[in-house]
């Protein structure tokens, strides 16, 4: 962390100002013995003018040795009158301090002699004027003077300042006295200050050095002297010396410096990046034209220095150095920022098509430019801005009409941008949102890329609740950077962990899930089908994998075997014989809970009976006629049964291939229709009208009466499974 204070050293000399001062330091030294001599070391806020005052004392003691050879004496006095809350003791403090910088040189009779005429002239002298007003002083006989030299009659201002001169002269003492931050007094200290330095102290072989914003003590001077304020600003300072302004050269070399030390503080190899392409976007982000002195790169560097302990993972290290500046310099469009995410996150597809003719690309950039317009006004406008701007958010300067949007969200999810909708708040906050996804929480996930049960373990540990549902679509943009060694555990890992990861809801288990695309994205490492198939099943047999997503894989890789039925099979995914083996497995784990725990009484016990039915052998279909028959006898079973044969078709969905997929169950594949009438006309005859499912059952048994159907009392013939 940088603390915003004046160096003292010319080792902490990062401007090159050092040889400057040395050379002020010795023209102080050879200016003559007549009249005092006012220095201004001029410059605005941030310009460095302390260090500088700083620099040049230094340099002045380096000369004192030197200096005093010859029997003379240097003094550095540093008064300091912003220190001072009431105006009315400003003078009287002056004249202290420099009492005091005196007694310090030696308790000789020529400093006492000083001491005693500058105390009672600190008592003697008050300020008196409104404020606003050139400051006049009331100077009174001062008996303390007459008192102290033995004095019949009072002395008057003029001859305790002709004490003070003579001995100045006498002691051959050079005094060279440090007044900054002028500019930090208000009109009327300001004017006190000017007038102190120009009548009232204006001692022989006294050097003042005074440190100000010139444009400040021009108005302060002017509002006393309307009209007069720069030629009496320019009548006092007989040496001006206003500082360079720093260079864009000046600027870079402290930005880069400083990112470095900070960098290298959360072993970040900042030499490494600087060679990236990356990085060479860095002169894009036009920090050394923006800054124009240092105090806004220390704010930047102590802010990144603070944002790297919690993000250094989490974050495009080029976008939070870009992000940080911004807040800095233009803390308003920063605020729009953040408010107005949508226009700088990187599209989603649907929003700017991907397939937008040459007649409409402009139509369409345009009306993007003119909303970034109405948001930040002239700051969009400005060169600096626009560029930044473009730097962080790619969108603000891309066409996207023949891009892949997806492919460019991916990057931005992967690189950790800013412009990803994923990452956008940490840029903001400084911070992650407990349980936030992020490619360091991946990175710490797959630590040790072969032991599948440590990545589960990891997993389930670091992967927030409220994230789940999230986590296998972050984690899917990641899976092509994967190491093959690192695709079979992590798919094991993530069967594994699928249970806790999604609690059981087999209606969501039909939809083609994230969980379906991070399967399919990992086996898709693999390039030829017995490799992805080998791969499914040895990670399906050592995870266990949940019943739901087992369910929502088999399904959708039947779908796709039914859909690629005219290509040739080895264009599939998996073969025939993996897919079988999918679908027994899937089979075995529905028997095995209908038999145990039963099925739920929810949705997904119509998604388990049909999955039962379709892909079960013979012998399976044994089992869920008995299950149906069984279940069929509650109200509970009667609903389920109901549900799944004679409602709307529950597996009315589109599949990853855009194709409309509905699935009728038929009720002789569950139960007798005989048997199932029986209990619907008793369910009805024990219900209102109003019970659930009572109009479904009421139409069943209407449509049966119209047909007079002969309903058989053995079981069906037809076997419903592929």
């Amino acid at each position: 962390m940088r603390i915003d204070e004046a160096i003292k050293e010319p080792k902490e000399d990062l401007l090159d100002r050092a040889p400057l001062a040395e050379r002020l330091a010795a023209a102080v030294l050879a200016a003559g013995e007549g009249a005092s001599l006012v220095v201004g070391v001029t410059g605005a806020w941030g310009t460095g003018k302390s260090s500088f005052l700083n620099l040049l004392k230094g340099s002045l003691k380096e000369k004192k040795e030197a200096f005093e050879k010859d029997g003379k004496k240097l003094a550095l006095l540093e008064f300091q009158p912003w220190h001072y809350a009431n105006q009315d003791q400003l003078i009287e403090q002056f004249f202290r301090a420099f009492r005091a910088g005196v007694l310090k040189q030696g308790e000789g009779e020529s400093n006492q002699k000083i001491a005693k005429l500058l105390e009672a002239l600190s008592v003697a002298v008050k300020p008196l004027g409104e404020s606003h007003s050139l400051v006049k002083l009331a100077i009174s006989g001062i008996k303390g003077l007459s008192k102290a030299f033995g004095a019949q009659e009072p002395l008057s201002v003029e001859a305790a300042k002709a004490g003070i001169a003579s001995a100045i002269r006498d002691n051959k003492l050079k005094l060279v006295i440090f007044i900054d931050e002028l500019d930090r007094l208000n009109f009327t200290e300001i004017n006190q200050m000017f007038q102190l330095v120009k009548s009232l102290a204006d001692f022989p072989n006294t050097v003042y050095v005074l440190g100000f914003d010139r444009e400040v003590i021009e108005q302060a001077l002017e509002s006393s002297q309307p009209g007069f304020g720069k030629g009496y600003l320019d009548k006092i300072i007989q040496m001006p010396f206003p500082l360079p302004a720093l260079g864009r050269v000046q600027i870079d070399k402290f930005l880069r410096d400083g990112l470095q030390a900070t960098c290298k503080s959360h072993q970040i190899d900042l030499e490494k990046l600087w060679q990236t392409e990356r990085f060479d976007s860095y002169d894009s982000l036009q920090l050394d034209r923006q800054f124009k002195t240092l105090r806004g790169p220390i704010k930047l560097l102590n802010r990144l220095d603070f944002a790297l302990g919690a993000l250094r993972e989490e974050v495009d290290l080029l976008d939070l150095i870009g992000i940080l500046a911004l807040e800095i310099l233009v803390p308003e469009v920063h605020a729009k920022i953040q408010e107005h995410p949508e226009l700088f996150w990187e599209p989603v597809r649907g929003e700017w098509e991907t397939q937008l003719s040459y007649n409409e690309v402009e139509p369409e950039t345009t009306r993007y430019q003119t909303n970034l317009i109405d948001l930040l006004g002239s700051n969009f406008r400005k060169e600096t801005n626009y560029f930044s701007l473009a730097e962080l958010f790619p969108r603000i300067s891309s066409d996207y009409s023949f891009q892949d949007i997806s492919s460019r969200r991916k990057e931005a999810i992967q690189n950790n941008r800013i412009s990803a909708p994923e990452h956008f708040n940490a840029y903001f906050n400084l911070s992650l949102s407990p349980g936030q996804l992020t490619s360091g929480l991946v990175s710490r996930i797959l630590e040790d890329g072969k032991d599948w049960e440590g990545i589960t373990e990891r997993m389930l540990q670091l992967v927030a609740p409220q994230r789940y549902t999230d986590f296998p679509n972050f984690l899917l943009d990641f899976v092509d950077q994967l190491p093959m060694e690192s695709v079979e555990p992590l798919l094991k890992a993530f069967l594994k962990a699928s249970e806790t990861l999604f609690p059981t809801r087999f209606d969501e288990g039909w939809t083609y899930s994230s969980g379906d695309r991070l399967v399919l994205g990992l086996l898709k490492r693999e390039k030829d089908q017995k490799s992805r198939s080998d791969l499914l099943l040895r990670s399906i047999n050592s995870a266990k994998v949940e019943l739901s997503l087992l369910i929502s894989l088999t399904r959708d890789f039947a779908l796709e075997e039914k859909e690629a039925s005219n290509r040739p099979v080895e264009e599939r995914t998996l073969s025939p014989s993996a897919l079988k083996e999918i679908k027994r497995i899937a089979i075995q784990k529905i028997s095995e809970l209908a038999q145990s725990d039963g099925f739920p009484t929810d949705f997904g016990a119509q998604v388990l009976i049909w999955s039962w039915a379709k892909w079960g052998d013979d012998q399976e279909q044994d089992k869920l006629r008995e299950y149906c028959l069984k279940t069929v006898q509650t109200e509970v079973g009667l609903s389920l049964i109901a549900n799944c044969s004679l409602g709307q078709p529950i597996f009315d969905r589109t599949d990853r291939f855009g194709t409309r997929q509905i699935e009728d169950g038929k009720l002789e594949s569950f139960v007798p229709p005989a048997v199932f009438l029986e209990r619907a006309q008793a369910y009805l005859d024990s219900h209102e009208p109003t019970a659930p499912d009572y109009v479904l059952l009421q139409d069943y048994v209407d449509r049966a009466g119209q047909k007079q159907l002969n309903l058989p009392q053995n079981t069906p013939s037809a076997s419903p499974h592929p």
